[in-house]
C-alpha cells in the first residue's frame, strides 16, 4: 500500500494471498488517524469496487478516463 496524505495511491495484494483479510487490514491501517481517504479504481474492476464498498467507500462524481489506460475509473471516498 502507498499512501500520500489522504489518498490511497496503491493497494495491492498478490493473487495468491487474496481473500485472507490482508487488504482489509491495510485499509484499517490507512484509516487510523484519518477522517477521510480517497482512491481511484477502474470501473471494470468490480471485485475492487465491491471490496472498497464493503469498507465504506462511496463513488464521488462521474467516472473519468483521464488516466494512462484511457479506461473509466471511479474516485471513491471514505469519511469517518
Amino acid at each position: 500500500m502507498v499512501l500520500a496524505g489522504d489518498w490511497v495511491e496503491q493497494l495491492y495484494v498478490a493473487p495468491a494471498h487474496q481473500r485472507r483479510g490482508l487488504g482489509s487490514r491495510l485499509l484499517v491501517t490507512a484509516k487510523a488517524g484519518r477522517d477521510a481517504l480517497a482512491l481511484w479504481t477502474f470501473e471494470s474492476n468490480q471485485p475492487a469496487v465491491a471490496f472498497y464498498a464493503r469498507h465504506g467507500f462511496t463513488p464521488d462524481g462521474s467516472p473519468s478516463s483521464d488516466n494512462e489506460e484511457g479506461a473509466p475509473a471511479l474516485c471513491l471516498r471514505w469519511r469517518r
